[in-house]
């Protein structure tokens, strides 16, 4: 009896498996470390047929709560890694879970979604204050902070038996569990086995000296000295600009322009001559004034006159008005204007078309000088000659994770402002479907949210970093409503909204919400996208299974017309002129389709292969995308193969396309690893008659790394990183002379064009190439801050070489490097950065971040100097490790200089709250010693100033 009451009073007391699951949730701590990247998988027992890139990592769990870690309830943790987990001593697939030790299995669920899992009878329960050390090995390399995501979840194996939870360790919100980039449970990266890709990798991380020898030499030097080059406070810059300041003075050690041409004043009288009739003229009612055309002198300029400010100047014989002379017909040699400003104002027009952009420039110029307190306009000349291409586009991925409308709202407010025209977003891909399609609702109510859902009956399973619940940055789409909303506004502003509906591949969220669907008797229709016969799974290259469209069933083409359809219904409201579609197209599983039981039948009847099954597919919709009336876009994989006979990448004629009369078909070049087939392809596309848009991979993918350092977010697709200085170097028409790295970071010359990998072909008809394009996938881009901190200030940059074309683009040099010492693309890389500033604080006033760049220091003969690429943010510092973190200024730590002290610096942001930055760079480390290098580097611009003028040298260093 006495043992039966003890054994009721343990159950009495035991807890349920939801409480067991909610405890370990708070109480795991886990770590994830990266142990060695520098391995190669020849290195260990794995079934590999090459010689590839691999790393060690380890995974540490450690019971910081009260109850032991059993089986009761069997649980799994879940987790994200996007490169495979390689198993030793076995060929099996990597979906069959694999035991590593330990009473451990791992197992892969899709895409980057894992779990470990006890295995019972071999699990030893996880005492209190335990920790256990799991060591795995993957394919490829993790070398930067944000690669590994947050939001690990614990669940039930049997996943009805309680609901998953979040771990408490891993958990990260926008202003919680991040040390800036890096989630707090992932170890800092600090040495070559943690930094380097692998034993081939030649990029380093930049250390306080590089960056400042970086900056240093982006400086602008005349007769020995350095001078500052003082532009217009407004993006993007002119074709042409040469204007400086006619007083200066010191202002907090350095110098400042004291006043600037009135543009903002109504203190002029307008004269206006045309050489041309013009139906719409800028002045009108002008007194009659001798000389050519027709116009007079002390016109109304309305458009003018209505931004200007203070009281209308009136001629008189004791009041003499400075002249704003306007002329229309009189400008020739490609310009559309230009502009002489000094005490009196020149505005030349080429031709009455070019009226309405001269205007937009000018008004935008007015404004901001007149709203804004420390913006002005110089004496000098500019002119303009852009826009230098129609398409001048920014692409956002909102499919795997989802930036709500006012996020895009704000991006197209800056896109306007900066004549941006383009915006390119894709609304599906394997981890959500992100618009609304009132005929097929079970794309939004399975396909838009993600969270813990085994069955797939409710949600998609969590992918990068979203946890387990369904509120998270995985969840969210467009309603019809929203949408149109989106249209109507970019119309207003001038932009073209190109909604991207891909297929075949990468559409895991559209095959799972129609199999689905397909299981409810009561729905009628097929629109099943999976071959219900096919059985074998195939991951893709990002790791998902079941995620193509298949070509070969019916339910596919069924599918493509009603959403194709329903879009054009959807925007059909909106006052675009022309409707846009992108179809998507690239990295498409071959191995489904070869597999397909549908498409081995009719490979076998009509004697074809699967890449011939798949042009067919597209060529079936581009013509049916058409006929709905779209003008269509595509990714270069829809117009591409690979020539057998060459090993060359070949275009197909563009002719092989059926197109409905009025509409067109447009090719993205995307794809440019330099050294290898892909990097001719733009080249390839517009020689064939293709209307062709660049957005370079090495260049323009903004997801990419800001630079070759850990603490930088991005993904590493076609190149390491991709900076500011790299994207406004980008020379559309010069293409090969933007080859400066190849994929492991090593410095290169053009691409050698002798080999039987890369022809370089010519570019011969360069008016094909209608525009170039800029944005990010947003695999590692989790939410709103991160969005703009990877987008700016580089979408900048791209908008001036999107706008404009550099005098230096047109030389034709060998060293593709040989453009940084170019007088001329420093000068213009300076007057678009004395721009950039401006719009930088209009994000701030708008609480949008932004990239802020470390800072770089040097010394030399005990003297310091400082400096960062955003020269008009202030540096801050600090010693490292001390209890009192504030920043200081460089004039309150200047007692530090020379003493060995370990210090931390940041470039800031321009808000300040008591004295503190809101907004910091991730800190840079120097140590104050005597020097910094064993062998100084002096510039023979450069003087750097002894400690005792320690403050003056953060300014003039630059």
């Amino acid at each position: 009896m006495k043992l039966l009451l003890l054994q009721l009073v343990a159950l009495s007391t035991q807890l349920a498996p939801q409480e067991y699951l909610d405890k370990w949730a708070r109480n795991l701590f886990i770590e994830y470390t990266v142990v060695n990247n520098l391995v190669r998988t020849t290195e260990f027992d794995y079934p590999a047929n090459e010689d590839e890139s691999a790393f060690e990592f380890r995974i540490s769990i450690t019971n910081t709560g009260t109850e032991e870690l059993n089986l009761q309830p069997h649980w799994s943790i879940y987790f994200y890694h996007s490169d495979t987990i390689l198993r030793v001593n076995s060929t099996d697939p990597i979906y069959e879970p694999f035991n590593i030790g330990q009473g451990l299995e791992v197992a892969h669920v899709d895409g980057q979604l894992w779990t470990i899992t006890p295995v019972i009878g071999e699990w030893a329960p996880l005492k209190i204050g335990e920790m256990i050390e799991i060591n795995l090995k993957a394919l490829g390399w993790v070398v930067s902070d944000s690669t590994i995501m947050p939001n690990w979840y614990i669940a039930c194996v049997d996943y009805e038996e309680c609901s998953a939870k979040n771990l408490e360790s891993t958990k990260v919100t926008a202003d919680r569990g991040f040390t800036f980039n890096r989630p707090d449970f992932v170890t800092e990266f600090r040495g070559d086995k943690m930094t380097k890709r692998d034993v081939l990798d030649a990029s380093t991380v930049p250390m306080a000296p590089d960056v400042w020898m970086m900056n240093n030499n982006l400086k602008v030097v005349e007769d020995g000295k350095s001078v500052e080059k003082y532009g217009v406070p407004i993006l993007p810059v002119p074709s042409f600009i040469e204007t400086k300041p006619s007083t200066l003075e010191v202002q907090n050690g350095k110098e400042q322009p004291r006043n600037g041409v009135p543009i903002s004043s109504r203190k002029w009288i307008y004269d206006y001559q045309e050489n041309l009739a013009c139906p719409n003229p800028i002045c009108k009612e002008c007194l009659p004034q001798s000389g050519q055309g027709t116009g007079g002198t002390q016109c109304k300029c309305q458009v003018l006159e209505e931004r200007q400010i203070g009281e209308k100047c009136i001629p008189s014989s004791t009041t003499q008005c400075s002249t704003w002379l306007i002329r229309v017909g009189y400008l020739h040699g490609g310009d559309k204007w230009r502009l002489a400003t000094s005490s009196d104002i020149v505005l030349d027009i080429a031709t009455c078309e070019d009226i309405p952009e001269t205007l937009s420039f000018i008004t935008k110029l007015i404004d901001k000088v007149r709203e804004t307190d420390d913006a002005m306009i110089f004496t000098g000349t500019m002119s303009d000659a852009g826009p230098r291409f129609e398409h001048r586009g920014v692409f956002i991925d909102v499919a795997r994770n989802f930036y709500q409308a006012g996020t895009i709202s704000s991006l197209m407010n800056i896109m306007q402002r900066v004549n941006l025209n383009v915006l390119h977003l894709k609304l599906a891909d394997n981890e959500g479907w992100r618009l609304e399609i009132p005929e097929l609702p079970k794309l939004t109510e399975l396909g838009a949210s993600r969270c813990h859902d085994p069955a797939g009956h409710s949600c998609l399973m969590p992918q990068l970093g979203s946890g387990a619940d369904v509120e998270s940055h995985g969840t969210g789409h467009f309603t019809v409503a929203t949408f149109r909303g989106l249209l109507a506004e970019a119309s207003r502003k001038g932009i073209t909204i190109i909604p991207e509906l891909g297929a075949p591949g990468h559409s895991k969220a559209a095959v799972r919400a129609m199999d689905e669907r397909s299981g409810d008797s009561s729905k009628e229709g097929d629109f099943r996208l999976s071959d219900p016969d096919q059985v074998e799974l195939s991951a893709d290259s990002h790791g998902f299974y079941n995620n193509v469209m298949n070509p070969c069933i019916n339910g596919t083409r069924n599918f493509l017309e009603v959403v194709t359809k329903s879009l054009w219904a959807t925007m059909e409201d909106s006052s675009h002129k022309m409707k846009h579609i992108h179809i998507g197209g690239n990295q498409v599983n071959m191995e489904v389709i070869k597999s397909s039981p549908a498409c081995q039948a009719i490979m076998a009847e009509r004697k074809i292969n699967a890449e011939q099954i798949l042009h067919e597919f597209f060529q079936w919709y581009v013509t049916m995308t058409s006929n709905v009336g779209f003008q269509i876009h595509a990714w270069q994989d829809i117009f591409t193969y690979d020539d057998e006979k060459t090993g060359y990448k070949e275009v197909y004629p563009v002719d092989e396309w059926e197109l409905a009369n009025g509409t067109s078909i447009t090719a993205y070049h995307h794809r440019s690893r330099w050294n290898t087939s892909e990097t001719e392809v733009g080249h390839l596309l517009a020689n064939a008659g293709y209307r062709t848009v660049l957005m370079p991979t090495t260049h323009l993918n903004f997801d990419a790394a800001q630079s070759p350092d850990p603490q930088m977010r991005g993904s590493m697709n076609d190149a390491r990183f991709s900076d500011l200085v790299k994207v406004f170097s980008f020379r559309p028409l010069n293409f090969y002379e933007n080859a400066l790295y190849d994929f492991w970071g090593n410095r290169q010359n053009t691409p050698s064009c002798d080999n039987s990998i890369v022809r370089c072909t010519s570019l011969s008809e360069p008016d094909n190439i209608v525009g170039i394009h800029a944005g990010i996938w947003s695999q590692e881009i989790l939410e709103g801050n991160h969005f703009y901190k990877q987008l700016f200030p580089r979408l900048f940059a791209f908008a001036q070489r999107a706008w404009a074309e550099g005098s230096w683009e047109q030389e034709r040099r060998t060293d593709p490097w040989a453009i940084f010492q170019d007088q001329k693309f420093l000068e213009d890389f300076n007057y678009f950065r004395y721009s950039l500033r401006y719009e930088l604080d209009i994000m701030e006033s708008n609480k949008q971040q932004y990239w802020l760049p470390k800072p770089g220091a040097y010394t030399q003969n005990s003297g310091w100097g400082f400096n960062t690429l955003l020269k008009y943010n202030d540096i801050m510092f600090r010693q490292k490790g001390d209890s009192d973190t504030r920043w200081r200024t460089l004039s309150e730590v200047a007692h530090l200089a020379n003493t060995e002290t370990l210090m931390e610096m940041v470039t800031c942001g321009k808000a300040f709250i008591n004295d503190q930055p809101l907004y910091i760079s991730p800190p840079m480390e120097f140590i104050f010693s005597e020097r910094i290098f064993e062998e100084p580097r002096p510039d023979s611009a450069t003087s750097l100033l002894p400690s005792f003028f320690l403050f003056l040298s953060i300014f003039y260093l630059f």
